[in-house]
């Protein structure tokens, strides 16, 4: 296993699920990690800090906690993300909308303004964003979720692009389906139809962990901004890139 003694992370949505994973891996590399969730359970590793990432006093004090306990951030997973706005557009609630939209958008680019101006003092740092496969695709009844994650692609490709050359990079990345609280939810199951879906077409936590170590190692910075998805060879992404052949599949637009 690549060795992250030294580096300080941030996670995210911690305490459970996709981010859990994630932060177990993190710590298990050798990584000083703090997990930041609403309630942060016994389970968190790390520094385990109560915070509610769209609310900017919130990621300020933990993130001035993370400095004096920790050390600077070296890498921030900003993986916190709600969906419970299911359903037709039409028939969801404006406030339900909006808070789906506004944790899984808004909960990103908070921690992410937040660690920024450190990381670019220092000359490194990295952000991995967790986004979603919705992004992409015109999958119904999931309008503020979907809409959300594709913003949330956008933001790091104009992050990446603003510090490019700094040291510091930035991604998002697709876990695939996981079986999770949220994807076993009865909403979820009722409208996201996974009737039929072969087991194979499932994605583990693990997989998601093992990408946010490659990114912590440095392996990905060559792709700096763009859209990463558990599924693909990282190695064969790499590969590509340097041939010029995967630069606009790994973006949200073709150029």
């Amino acid at each position: 296993m690549v060795s992250l003694a030294g580096q300080v992370a941030v996670v995210t949505g911690g305490a459970r699920g996709i981010g859990l994973a994630i932060a177990r891996a993190l710590e298990a590399a050798g990584a000083r990690v703090s997990v930041w969730s609403l309630a942060p359970g016994a389970d968190a590793p790390g520094l385990a800090l109560a915070c509610d990432v769209t609310v900017r006093r919130d990621v300020e004090a933990a993130h001035a906690r993370v400095a004096a306990d920790l050390g600077p951030v070296d890498l921030l997973v900003a993986n916190a993300g709600i969906a419970g706005a299911w359903g037709p557009f039409y028939e969801v609630a404006e406030e339900i909308w909006w808070r789906d939209f506004e944790v899984n958008l808004l909960g990103a680019a908070l921690p992410a303004h937040t660690v920024l101006p450190s990381m670019l003092a220092r000359g490194s740092g990295r952000i991995a964003t967790m986004t979603s496969g919705m992004a992409d695709v015109p999958a119904p009844y999931c309008s503020a979720y979907a809409s959300a994650k594709c913003a949330a692609v956008v933001l790091m490709e104009r992050i990446a692009a603003e510090v490019a050359g700094t040291g510091v990079t930035a991604f998002a990345m697709a876990p695939g389906l996981v079986r999770t609280d949220m994807s076993s939810s009865d909403v979820f199951l009722r409208w996201a139809d996974l009737a039929g879906t072969p087991d194979d077409a499932w994605q583990t936590a693990t997989d998601s962990a093992d990408l946010v170590l490659r990114i912590a190692a440095g392996d990905a910075d060559p792709l700096s901004g763009r859209f990463l998805h558990v599924k693909d060879d990282l190695d064969v992404t790499l590969a590509e890139a340097a041939d010029g052949m995967a630069d606009d599949r790994l973006r949200l637009r073709l150029r």
